[in-house]
């Protein structure tokens, strides 16, 4: 009969429930980019906007034909990266950057994708892509 308090402890660091607010797609930055890149795949506009921070106007005309992403990359902020942004939105304590290699019909491009958590969610509050292409 200990174990079950034991495994209950466990799993709530293993599988943390979204904060208040939140809903389980924008629960984490991988989360909210796996929430994105559906939403690209599908064609949905309405569903990539909401990944957003803030909320923007998609034009998305149809589906997207993402083969796969690998997170390259993950850096935390702090104030050394905040202090060396120099993009708008200023970037903020504890945003998180993911740098993103993007397959697409056998063409690679890299993206970085700035998220924020809020209230509802992590969302992404900037974005960049670039491509390895000479």
């Amino acid at each position: 009969m200990t174990r079950l308090p034991f495994l209950l402890a466990a799993s709530t660091l293993l599988f943390p429930a979204p904060g208040w607010g939140q809903t389980p797609q924008f629960s984490t930055p991988d989360r909210t980019l796996a929430t994105y890149i559906a939403a690209l795949r599908a064609g949905d506009a309405r569903a990539a906007a909401a990944c957003f921070h803030p909320l923007e106007r998609f034009y998305l005309p149809g589906p997207t034909a993402i083969d796969s992403i690998t997170i390259e990359k993950r850096i935390t902020y702090t104030e050394a990266e905040v202090a060396a942004w120099k993009a708008r939105p200023p970037a903020a304590v504890g945003d998180v950057n993911l740098q993103v290699l993007h397959w697409e019909g056998g063409t690679s491009q890299r993206f970085s994708y700035l998220f924020r958590r809020l209230t509802e969610g992590w969302k992404i509050i900037a974005h960049a892509g670039w491509s390895d292409d000479p």
